[in-house]
């Protein structure tokens, strides 16, 4: 699991120097698709109400564009992925 977070820091981090992309996107997603690996689907309800909770929030505030949040989903839902596939 460290592995996986310390990639995402550095992708984040090296995408952020040029791009804002959305780390509290990018947490809610991994979060999420933490839950459905761990504890199974019938989770993903609720997960999927937090997450997108937290992405309209950035939204909502002017502080993340659509595409900059997308980009922070995706980056999560690679690191749940790859988290799922080491386990």
């Amino acid at each position: 699991m460290t592995v996986v977070m310390l990639s995402a820091l550095i992708a984040v981090t090296i995408v952020s120097l040029k791009w804002k992309i959305s780390i509290h996107a990018t947490i809610a997603s991994f979060v999420t698709g933490i839950l459905v690996v761990l504890f199974g689907p019938f989770l993903l309800p609720v997960a999927v109400a937090i997450c997108g909770s937290t992405c309209w929030a950035r939204f909502r505030l002017s502080q993340h564009s659509v595409a900059q949040l997308l980009a922070g989903l995706v980056v999560g839902f690679v690191m749940a992925t790859s988290f799922g596939v080491l386990l």
